[in-house]
């Protein structure tokens, strides 16, 4: 998986950087197999005034073309980085949930192979 961070404004650090691989990464853990880039821009949104002008997005793509995307808003960017992987994480175990109810996640389970056997998608009608 590839990660690239991007920074506007904001002092690109070590430390920053660091973080941005470590909380990403811990926040894609659990579907590391279905994404395949990831793109992580910082930047401050106000320039010099202050407040709370930071801004963290995260945008993942997904094997499957699905984009999911996450931001998060403070005054300090290592919060705002923090804010965007827990709502990117949020995402993507509602998507992951949702897949695993309704038979998606496994090709192998009993509701794609009944669907296969009559030749219907998980939106056809009887």
């Amino acid at each position: 998986m590839e990660i690239d961070v991007r920074t506007n404004g904001v002092a690109a650090t070590p430390a920053l950087r660091d973080l941005v691989y470590d909380r990403v990464a811990a926040a894609l853990a659990h579907a590391t197999g279905q994404i395949h880039s990831v793109l992580v821009v910082v930047a401050d949104v106000n320039g010099p005034k202050g407040g709370v002008d930071k801004v963290c997005r995260i945008v993942a793509h997904a094997n499957n073309r699905r984009v999911f995307v996450a931001e998060f808003r403070h005054s300090s960017a290592c919060v705002a980085v923090n804010g965007a992987a827990d709502r990117l994480r949020s995402a993507l175990d509602r998507h992951l949930g949702r897949s695993l109810r309704d038979g998606r996640g496994d090709p192998n389970s009993s509701i794609n192979r009944v669907r296969a056997l009559f030749g219907r998608t998980a939106t056809s009608e009887p």
